[in-house]
């Protein structure tokens, strides 16, 4: 039986969408040739097969310090990173 993979994003490590991104590009080991400031290749990325992630396989991740997130991003980014987040079905969000 394989064990899901899970990764932890602490949310004491960003503040905006640049610093999400550069957060999320080291939590998941995704290369610099990824132009993840394009939302649709973040998106893909996320998919897996990218970086750490495994190709089409479940994986939780664990937001640390949500919180934190919620008061330090404007609600509009905060709104797109939770689409981004919810709308991946091979993800399962933790939110502490």
């Amino acid at each position: 039986m394989k064990l899901e993979q899970v990764f932890y994003l602490n949310g004491r490590d960003f503040r905006s969408i640049p610093t999400f991104v550069a957060t999320v590009r080291e939590v998941f080991g995704f290369g610099a040739e990824l132009e993840l400031d394009n939302w649709d290749v973040l998106e893909d990325a996320l998919e897996g097969g990218y970086g750490l992630l495994n190709h089409q396989e479940p994986f939780t991740l664990v937001w640390q310090n949500s919180a934190v997130s919620k008061r330090k991003l404007r609600p509009r980014n905060l709104n797109a990173i939770m689409d981004l987040f919810e709308s991946n079905p091979k993800l399962t969000l933790k939110l502490e």
